[in-house]
């Protein structure tokens, strides 16, 4: 069977499932994504029509994460600094419409909007296994520089998934790319959630963007984070001679999407 009758033949099913049942389900995800040097629990709310992508959630607009380990002699930290707020970073979905509704910060108290669209190819693969007590079933897809692998529920037939990952016929479970910077792992799921009011996202003239204008405010903000570290390493390598500093900052901003078509 080629791929379009698949995925003529999963809409199908799906339309007459929304029919015959309404969901209302919440999952958790334990998530880590390239750009982020820690886990967090993000959530996805979601009935037959839309979903609900949250994450990131503080009281403070910057959520610092601080993380301390030797290593013989030698004390490592690694440190992040989160935009965020009480909403947080938000994805949504409707069914049959490539576009995601994206909330995101690139500075302090600055969220942003921008519509993203996304198709991803995936691949589904013959393999099956348990998790969580679903059974799952594997797929692979290259998505903006990066190869994933992905294991979705067909017996929850809906399209979504966790962050901006979608489109397989049935809930994704289970994700990592091939370097395992990107790691998503289902942690619980409630599919008798009494249901949660969709979230409006305040799309005014000040914050609606671009993607492109989104990606670029990261890239400054980047740079100019980067600047600020190595003159305050600089500074106390001055203060201290004898102080042995090893400062390991990439070349270029990390993030989770690579390549943009």
């Amino acid at each position: 069977m080629n791929r379009l009758n698949l995925y003529m033949l999963f809409f199908l099913f799906l339309s007459n499932f929304v029919k015959a049942q309404s969901i209302n389900a919440f999952a958790v995800y334990n998530t880590k994504l390239a750009e982020d040097n820690f886990s967090f629990k993000a959530s996805l709310y979601f009935d037959s029509n839309h979903s609900t992508y949250i994450s990131k959630q503080n009281n403070n607009p910057v959520w610092k994460i601080k993380r301390e380990s030797y290593e013989g002699s030698y004390l490592d930290i690694v440190s992040d600094e989160v935009y965020t707020d009480t909403v947080g970073h938000l994805v949504l979905k409707t069914v049959n419409t490539p576009i995601l509704t994206v909330r995101d910060f690139c500075d302090k108290n600055e969220p942003f909007i921008y519509d993203d669209s996304v198709e991803i190819d995936w691949k589904i693969k013959s393999e099956t296994k348990m998790i969580a007590d679903l059974k799952c079933t594997r797929a692979t897809a290259s998505f903006r520089g990066r190869r994933y692998e992905a294991w979705f529920a067909p017996e929850i037939p809906v399209p979504y998934g966790p962050w901006k990952f979608n489109g397989l016929p049935g809930l994704i479970v289970k994700l990592k790319d091939k370097k395992e910077e990107v790691v998503i792992d289902l942690f619980s799921i409630d599919l008798s959630y009494p249901g949660k009011e969709l979230i409006q996202i305040d799309d005014t003239a000040k914050n609606k963007i671009s993607f492109r204008q989104f990606r670029d405010c990261l890239d400054r903000e980047w740079e100019r984070s980067d600047k600020e570290i190595k003159a305050t390493f600089a500074q106390l390598q001055a203060e201290h001679p004898s102080l042995e500093i090893e400062l390991e900052a990439p070349k270029k901003r990390i993030a989770t999407e690579l390549e943009f078509d």
